[in-house]
């Protein structure tokens, strides 16, 4: 969680110290997907255009083409479409999730993709969509980690086709709960991510919208320079205005 910014003492160690690397981006060029195949792919241009990214740095394309250009992240905001062509599709993410992509799902599609069997990112059987009414009573077990990284309240069951869901079987490739419920509903999820053949690989499905942009946009910044603070001021605005701006234009399908 990141709280305002209080002035603190700075420390510094004059001994030889083992830390922890958690990443390693030296190279790492990193290059954008939004897919169109919902026919909802404004959603996150919109995502991209308020927090300063270039279009020279991600581009829109459809799932079947994916795999004909060198993407480093993928993301679809909402599909509920089902047939032969959602399943090429599908089957194109899983090539490219196994040959190091990054991907993300988010509202229907996290339902769609993962109860196909094509798909099984994150389980063995596939979810249910619970829609527990969860609000801002929430627990992020993992919150070192980018993804839970953001600024604001998080609210698990913000309205949407897909508000959250829980397991069905058991969970695969390593699948780590990122916001989940407190109490009775602690097998709610609203974020969760897994990764494949371990390594940093991360499959990302994600209900909350205003809360997708820091972790996603964390990634992009390394192409653009783009400043954390410069982050911080869109999301607010993203917070505050995007939500209901897109639901005005039609463009929120949740």
């Amino acid at each position: 969680m990141i709280l305002p910014f209080v002035a603190k003492n700075v420390y510094r160690n004059t001994a030889a110290v083992m830390v922890d690397q958690r990443y390693d981006l030296t190279g790492f060029k990193p290059s954008a997907a939004i897919l169109t195949d919902s026919g909802n792919e404004n959603i996150h241009i919109a995502f991209m255009t308020a927090a300063g990214i270039s279009t020279a740095n991600y581009t829109t394309v459809g799932g079947q083409s994916l795999l004909s250009h060198c993407y480093t992240f993928a993301s679809e905001p909402h599909n509920s479409n089902t047939g032969a062509t959602t399943n090429a599709v599908i089957s194109n993410i899983r090539t490219f999730v196994t040959q190091n992509g990054n991907f993300l799902a988010e509202c229907a599609a996290v339902l769609n993709y993962e109860n196909n069997s094509l798909g099984r990112f994150q389980t063995t059987t596939g979810i249910t969509v619970s829609n527990t009414h969860v609000g801002t009573t929430v627990s992020f077990p993992n919150p070192d980690l980018s993804f839970s990284q953001f600024e604001g309240v998080f609210n698990g069951s913000l309205t949407g086709s897909v508000e959250n869901w829980q397991t069905s079987g058991a969970s695969a490739n390593s699948e780590n709960d990122h916001v989940i419920g407190l109490g009775a509903n602690t097998s709610s999820i609203s974020a969760s991510v897994a990764k494949i053949q371990g390594r940093f690989i991360m499959l990302l499905f994600l209900k909350q919208v205003e809360n997708f942009v820091y972790p996603v946009f964390l990634l992009l910044q390394f192409i653009t320079g783009t400043s954390i603070q410069a982050l911080y001021k869109h999301f607010n605005f993203l917070n505050e205005k995007m939500g209901e701006e897109l639901k005005q234009k039609g463009l929120l399908f949740m």
